[in-house]
This record gives C-alpha cells, sequence and structure tokens, in this order.
C-alpha cells in the first residue's frame, strides 16, 4: 500500500488529529462561522501547511475567493521543554549558536514560539484590485511515512513523495525549482534524512538548500507558517537565506547548503517543506509573480 495522504477535514469542526488543551480556533469559529467556512487543523510541528494547502486548493478549485492561513505556537513552558528533551530532541548548548540546521556539529532543536497568516486569492482578482501581489503558489504535496509516533522514516520516502506531489501538483518538473526551504530542525537524524530525500528528488546538482531555524528555532505547528512567509520574502528580494550557525556541511554531496546569503538568480520558483511527529510531511511550491 502506497504511503499517502492521511488527512481529513470537517467545515467549521475541529480536525482530528493531536489536539492542545486549549483550541484556538474555537473563538474565530464564535465570530465568523455564520458567514465563512472555518477549517482547523491540530498538528504538530506542521498545521500550517494542511491549512495553506486546503485553503489554495479551495481558491484553486472556485470554491472560495479568498482565504486566510496559518498557525500559531505557545510553547515554551516547562512541560514542553521537559517532554522534547526526555525525547533528546533538544540542543544542550549554551551559546546562541546551538540552533546549527545540517552542521555535522549539531545536536538538536531550539524551542520558539510565534504565528505566521498569509492571504491566498484568486489571481486575477488581486490583479482586478491592483493588490500587490509576492508570490504564487503553484501546488501542494502531502505524504505519511506510517513509520514511527516521532522519527521519520529513514529511507526519506515520506520527504520524497511530498516534494515530488507537490512538484506535479505545479505541473513542474524537478529542474524548475531553484531552491529548497527545508524543513531541518538541527537534529542529527532528521536533516540527514531530508538531505537524503531532496538529492533523490531534484539530483546532484547542487541545488541551493536553507533551513531558517538557525534565525528563529522550532515553532513547531506555526514553523510551516513563518518558513513559508521567510521564502516569499526570499523571492521578493530576490535573495537565498543562508543556514545561520553551519560550519561544517553534513548534507552530503550535491546539494548546497547555504552559508551566506546569496542573489538568487530568475526563475525564483522554491519547495518549502514541513515536516511533523508521527511522519506526517508537507511540501509547498511557491514562485515569483511575472506579469503576462
Amino acid at each position: 500500500m502506497e504511503q499517502g495522504h492521511s488527512h481529513a477535514f470537517v467545515p467549521n469542526r475541529l480536525c482530528t488529529g493531536s489536539h492542545t488543551l486549549h483550541h484556538a480556533c474555537q473563538p474565530v469559529e464564535h465570530i465568523v462561522a455564520s458567514v465563512l467556512k472555518v477549517n482547523c487543523f491540530s498538528d504538530s510541528r506542521y498545521s500550517h501547511f494542511p491549512a495553506s494547502g486546503n485553503a489554495f486548493r479551495s481558491v484553486r478549485q472556485g470554491w472560495a475567493r479568498r482565504a486566510i492561513a496559518g498557525a500559531a505556537e505557545g510553547c515554551v513552558n516547562a512541560v514542553a521543554l521537559a517532554g522534547f528533551d526526555r525525547m533528546r530532541a533538544l540542543s544542550h548548548g549554551k551559546d546562541p549558536s546551538c540552533c546549527r540546521p545540517f552542521d555535522k556539529k549539531r545536536d538538536g532543536f531550539v524551542l520558539s514560539e510565534g504565528v505566521g497568516l498569509v492571504l491566498l486569492e484568486r489571481l486575477q482578482d488581486a490583479l482586478d484590485r491592483g493588490a500587490p501581489i509576492l508570490a504564487e503558489v503553484l501546488g501542494y504535496g502531502v505524504s505519511s511515512d506510517c513509520y514511527h509516533i516521532s522519527s521519520p522514516d529513514p529511507s526519506g520516502i515520506g520527504a520524497r513523495l511530498s516534494m515530488q506531489r507537490a512538484i506535479d501538483d505545479a505541473k513542474i518538473g524537478p529542474d524548475d525549482v531553484t531552491y529548497v526551504n527545508a524543513h531541518a530542525t538541527s537534529t542529527p537524524t532528521g536533516d540527514i534524512i531530508e538531505a537524503t530525500a531532496i538529492r533523490e528528488v531534484y539530483g546532484e546538482r547542487n541545488i541551493p538548500v536553507s533551513s531558517i531555524k538557525g534565525h528563529i528555532g522550532h515553532l513547531l505547528a506555526a514553523a510551516g507558517s513563518v518558513e513559508a512567509i521567510a521564502t516569499v520574502a526570499a523571492i521578493v528580494d530576490a535573495k537565498l537565506p543562508e543556514n545561520l550557525n553551519l560550519t561544517e556541511c553534513d548534507g552530503g554531496e550535491g546539494i548546497d547548503c547555504l552559508q551566506e546569503v546569496k542573489d538568487w538568480l530568475k526563475p525564483r520558483t522554491a519547495v518549502v517543506n514541513s515536516f511533523g511527529f508521527g511522519g506526517t510531511n508537507a511540501s509547498l511550491v511557491l514562485t515569483e509573480f511575472q506579469e503576462k
């Protein structure tokens, strides 16, 4: 049986998943559910991507003209820190550079919190109202490892499938992608598995790869939203962000783990990865807007 999409959503109801004690979407539902459709996804470490993917597909299919998608996380507390430390997922470094995705000396992530929201709408509507179009969403892909409650499949099949499905959904090829914003959290196993999957999808052509978690830490459910926004900013600025704190790359041959900010030449098309516990994986394809 092929590993694949394992999400379900119910309009105006909470989704099945790893729910927290206080459902953040309930106040929103009470305010707008009478006039708007509200879908809530509660899934550790990547809730934004099913939200954005569902919003993207709703707009693309004509089910909605506009959609707001995003995620929030507020988890820096003793219980969360103790749990992640028990899993040996946290860095024990004492200096600000201890979160170092893809570095040979990485030993875990740094927990952080935040929120990110994006507005998606039909291209023609944005053009009609003269909106500044920052980027376009071309495709969305998801997969499930079906392997372990917290560890990714060592083969990288889940990451590989989510990226390939997003590319297929965008109706482009792997060679059209010129940057990967990686999920890489600075854990010893996760980063190298993702690097292997990236190499298998895009080939050994030194595609630029970076994770901004060295800058901001790991926002868990909100990580994907903030990192997608950062990728949009990179598209607008035509700059590729570096892997902060990276001194010696452990990503293997065939990918370019960026150690400094670089100019991003056209075409500016990116795949953004966000992976979660239990082997849940999602990828978005973003590209620069070009007026025809």
